[in-house]
This record gives structure tokens, C-alpha cells and sequence, in this order.
């Protein structure tokens, strides 16, 4: 078993990093108090939506990107996700895939990863992606102003 400081444990298998718990999750780990209203594009978010993004952690924001922009983005992820330009331990996948990764399709795979990290620098839509300028501004203010570097440039 494997696992870095505040990230969750995983269980390496070969290449492949898995979520270490293992079995049934507790009921009450996706319970929830609220529901958060739907915030409509970057330019809808709110002084409130911000306070609300400081209690509960996130937020919900519909019409970010075009519906194209969307589907170009998970077309790289899954390219990038399939390919060997990717140093496995950027993903995590879901404890029950561990037994079934073999026969998983390409689309099971991509349901099964539980975190995806360290990719931007390895695909160019994807790190035009994590600079669009109304993200930054929006990561900037979550972040309490500007300033706080939260990518790395492209190589």
C-alpha cells in the first residue's frame, strides 16, 4: 500500500494505483445537507456563491464551457488516459475496477478513475483549458485574490 500526505491511500497493482478502501462505503460518506442552487456560467457566480464555496467546498456552475469545448476535453482526457505519454500514478482508479481491468472497456475505464491529476502539462487542449481566462478569474477570487499561481506553464 502506497499513499502521499493528504491524498487518499491507494493499493498499487503493477502500474495502476487504486483506491485503498476496499468494500461497501459507510452510507453517510456522500450524505449531504443541501443542495447548492445551479450557478448559470463563470459570470453568474456571486459574493454568495463564493461564502457558500467556503463552507461546503464547491461549487456548481452549468454553461462553463460550450458543450464542444466539453466534449473536445474529455476526447484528451481519455486519449491521454489510454496512452503511455502519462505517468500512471496520475490516476486513481475506483477499488472495484481493480478485479475487472482487464475485460473493462475504454468507457468503463474513464467511469472507473476516481482522480485524474498532473495532466495539463501533457496535452495542449487540456492546458488551454485550465488557463481560460474566466476559470482563472473565477480560481483567483475562490482563492481570495489574485496572485496564487495554481498551474504550471506549458513546456
Amino acid at each position: 500500500m502506497s499513499s502521499q500526505e493528504g491524498n487518499t491511500a491507494t493499493v498499487q497493482v503493477g502500474r495502476m494505483h487504486f483506491d485503498a478502501y476496499g468494500g461497501t462505503y459507510p452510507a453517510a460518506l456522500y450524505a449531504f445537507d443541501a443542495v447548492v442552487p445551479v450557478i448559470d456560467g463563470f459570470d453568474g457566480v456571486t459574493a454568495g456563491d463564493l461564502d457558500r464555496d467556503g463552507e461546503l467546498g464547491y461549487l456548481a456552475i452549468d454553461h462553463a464551457f460550450t458543450p464542444k469545448i466539453a466534449a473536445a476535453v474529455r476526447q484528451a482526457l481519455c486519449q491521454l488516459m489510454m496512452s503511455n505519454e502519462l505517468d500512471p500514478g496520475c490516476l486513481q482508479f475506483e477499488w472495484w475496477a481493480m478485479r475487472h481491468m482487464a475485460t473493462l472497456t475504454t468507457e468503463q475505464k474513464v467511469n472507473a478513475v476516481r482522480k485524474f491529476t498532473h495532466f495539463n502539462s501533457k496535452h495542449r487542449r487540456l492546458y488551454d483549458l485550465a488557463y481560460d481566462k474566466r476559470l482563472i478569474s473565477l480560481v483567483s477570487r475562490l482563492m481570495g485574490g489574485p496572485g496564487r499561481k495554481c498551474c504550471r506553464e506549458w513546456p
